[in-house]
């Protein structure tokens, strides 16, 4: 998955986070377009940091970062320090997503989920008093992301499947790109000893 990153003015610097525990999804709450940027604006307006969530995915599929995802939000009060904010562009209470957002929102979360195997998928409104992320948000399809997304779109009928997701899990080895892992191309010496290092740290951390 490509993330569009993007260049905010911060009216302070985002602060580490030390834990995840939860995954919460949003909506804007209105049927307006809406970029990155003008999100950023409006929650300086707000007296924010800025933008509030960590990724924004808008109408076309397109996923925007937010706030660095090592940092505390400003999306969801009192679970902060511990959460990392999607927010989707548009009014689900009165919408429904596009395939290409929906698509998009399964991806990032399906790999939001592997990168945090213990947060729970929430929607905005199981934490405050809020219709976030709406009536007809997909939410219960987007807690299933894991299960319906393969890992890589090349290795779903590969012998080595579940060796590379392991490996993938525990952060030894990286797709080519987003979604695919060509596992059938030859490996270098200068790959290997980024794999041999990657156990190395591991076990020295184990």
């Amino acid at each position: 998955m490509t993330i569009i990153e993007e260049e905010y003015a911060w009216g302070a610097e985002p602060v580490p986070r030390e834990k995840t525990l939860f995954i919460v999804l949003h909506h804007v709450g209105t049927a307006g377009s809406f970029s990155a940027q003008d999100i950023h604006r409006m929650h300086l307006r707000n007296g924010w940091r800025g933008i509030a969530y960590h990724y924004y995915i808008r109408r076309d599929g397109t996923v925007h970062r937010g706030r660095p995802e090592n940092t505390v939000g400003g999306h969801t009060s009192g679970y902060n320090d511990r959460s990392v904010g999607v927010c989707f562009e548009g009014n689900f209470e009165t919408e429904t997503l596009t395939a290409a957002a929906y698509q998009a929102g399964l991806r990032l979360v399906a790999e939001l989920q592997r990168r945090y195997p213990e947060a729970a998928v929430v929607g905005h409104r199981e934490l405050t008093a809020t219709a976030c992320p709406g009536r007809n948000f997909p939410l219960n399809d987007m807690r299933k992301a894991k299960e319906t997304v393969p890992m890589f779109a090349d290795i779903e009928n590969h012998w080595a499947k579940p060796y590379i997701e392991r490996c993938a899990e525990a952060g030894l080895v990286k797709g080519r790109d987003t979604d695919t892992f060509a596992p059938d191309e030859p490996v270098t010496r200068a790959e290997l000893c980024v794999i041999l290092s990657r156990y190395m740290d591991k076990e020295a951390k184990a």
